[in-house]
């Protein structure tokens, strides 16, 4: 078998040994800047139609999301970085999901600044309607916020 991808066939290696050696699972090691951004998974969701969130709305996640952002941030590789990504649903059309995403990622951007969080690495953009939820429009996860690094 020929690899193509060094990185990955590390990474299935490491897979098979973890569940061979009684790991009692199959899941993958994750890398650091995942591990990180592990809390932020589904924890910040807006309101249909809303780019804003009111004070105590946004205490609910800030105080988990500043450090697990800036604790990503020490180990984004040099070169890269952490991208906020806002989505939306379709209602409305592809500019205005464009236009929602884009919104809701700068917000918590400028949310994070304001916590003290250094957003020079962070740059943010939109998913849009890319992966919504097409059977259920009003699913809160198609207002959601995610992180990647690039």
């Amino acid at each position: 078998m020929k690899v193509k991808n060094l990185g990955l066939a590390l990474l299935m290696i490491a897979t098979i040994t973890f569940a061979a050696c009684g790991g009692g699972s199959t899941k993958s090691v994750s890398n650091p800047v995942s591990m990180a951004l592990a809390p932020l998974n589904g924890l910040i969701k807006f309101e249909y139609a809303k780019t804003t969130m009111s004070a105590p709305q946004v205490e609910k996640w800030v105080s988990t999301a500043a450090p697990a952002v800036n604790k990503a941030l020490t180990v984004v590789p040099a070169g890269r970085s952490l991208v906020i990504v806002g989505h939306a649903n379709s209602i409305g059309g592809q500019r205005a999901a464009d236009n929602f995403g884009l919104a809701r990622a700068n917000f918590v951007r400028n949310t994070l600044r304001a916590k003290g969080v250094d957003v020079s690495k962070i740059k943010t953009k939109s998913a849009g309607a890319s992966q919504e939820n097409k059977a259920n429009l009003m699913d809160p996860n198609n207002f959601k916020i995610s992180f990647e690094v690039q």
